[in-house]
C-alpha cells in the first residue's frame, strides 16, 4: 500500500510540476540557452527543440516530484 501511495504522489506530483513549468514564459535568454544547449546534444529544428525541452521539462519535474513523494512518505510513516 505505501508503494502505491508513493507511486501515486509520485505521477500526480510530476503532472502538475510539467503543466507548471510549461506556463513560465520565456524570455529570450531562456531560448536562446535553451537553443544553445539543444544544438549542443545536435538538436536543431524547432519542432525538436520544443521536444527537447518537454522531456528535460519532464525528467526535472519526475526528480522534483520523486523526492517529494519521498520526504512525504517518511513524514507519514513517523506520524503513524
Amino acid at each position: 500500500m505505501r508503494y502505491l501511495l508513493g507511486a501515486i504522489m509520485t505521477l500526480v506530483l510530476t503532472l502538475c510540476f510539467a503543466w507548471v513549468f510549461g506556463h513560465i514564459p520565456f524570455s529570450d535568454n531562456a531560448a536562446h540557452t535553451l537553443e544553445k544547449s539543444a544544438g549542443f546534444l545536435g538538436i536543431y529544428g524547432i519542432e525538436n527543440v520544443e521536444d527537447f525541452y518537454m522531456f528535460a521539462t519532464l525528467a526535472v519535474s519526475f526528480i522534483a516530484a520523486l523526492l517529494i513523494a519521498w520526504r512525504l512518505t517518511r513524514l507519514i510513516q513517523r506520524l503513524l
